[in-house]
């Protein structure tokens, strides 16, 4: 596979473990906290400013983080084993 179709996979499963990250954080979080999440990330923000929210309400992230990478792997290797039997 040349680098540059892997490069462009491993940025759009970056982007899938990502998103699954981001809903799992605005599902646990109360609603004024969850639309400050959403704007941390809309708009422009600092890396610190971004550190200090995850320290105060998300203080799991690592958790929820090493989850949905692992619930990637996981598909990703069940759909290995037999993609027919998965949707297109």
């Amino acid at each position: 596979m040349p680098d540059y179709v892997r490069e462009d996979l491993m940025q759009e499963l970056e982007k899938l473990i990502l998103e699954s990250v981001g809903e799992r954080i605005a599902a646990q979080l109360p609603e004024d906290k969850r639309e400050e999440f959403l704007r941390l990330f809309e708009a422009p923000s600092t890396d610190e400013e971004k550190k200090v929210f995850f320290a105060t309400y998300v203080s799991n992230f690592k958790d929820i983080l090493f989850e949905e990478v692992t619930r990637f792997k996981k598909e990703a290797a069940e759909f290995a084993k037999n993609p027919q039997s998965n949707p297109a």
